[in-house]
């Protein structure tokens, strides 16, 4: 199971451009928590993103601190939090999709589906509760938790590089 966590696509966030981000975003959340190892291996095998350059002086420079407290309180490991978010982004793709079509083209899908729209957006809505439910069981974790894990990392990824 282990090298399928850390295989990444980030459903409807992925893109070359995002999964990239991605790699530098986990590893400095996870030098936040106290493990500096990902962020260490990459700026030894990576060029620093000139956009990330200010948060990698200010580690350096110890501006930035280490969260003790916040790491602390993650229900899941820091070493695979982001991973697990971007396991649910694959896992919600389709759902997560849905949301975004225009009315116009929720209109074509349910009548494709042959069912009208509102019957369609349940089906959808339940399917992706369904989606966070699976990834909670399968990782021990809340699906409240999953919930937040998916936030935070979309977050992270529509506001880089403020990470």
């Amino acid at each position: 199971m282990e090298d399928d966590l850390y295989h990444v696509n980030l459903g409807i966030y992925h893109s070359e451009e995002n999964l990239h981000r991605f790699y530098w975003i986990s590893a400095i959340d996870l030098w936040e928590c106290g493990v500096p190892s990902l962020l260490a291996d990459m700026i030894r095998d990576e060029p620093i993103p000139d956009e990330l350059r200010h948060v990698i002086a200010s580690i350096i420079s110890g501006e930035r601190q280490v969260k003790h407290k916040a790491a602390a309180k993650h229900s899941i490991p820091s070493e695979i939090r982001f991973f697990v978010a971007a396991k649910l982004l694959y896992v919600r793709e389709p759902f997560d999709y849905v949301q975004r079509l225009t009315a116009g083209e929720r209109q074509s899908l349910a009548e494709f589906m042959g069912v009208e729209i509102i019957e369609m957006l349940r089906h959808f809505r339940n399917g992706r509760k369904k989606a966070d439910e699976f990834c909670a069981s399968h990782f021990g974790i809340s699906v409240e938790t999953v919930k937040n894990l998916r936030k935070c990392l979309v977050n992270k990824i529509k506001n880089y590089p403020n990470i």
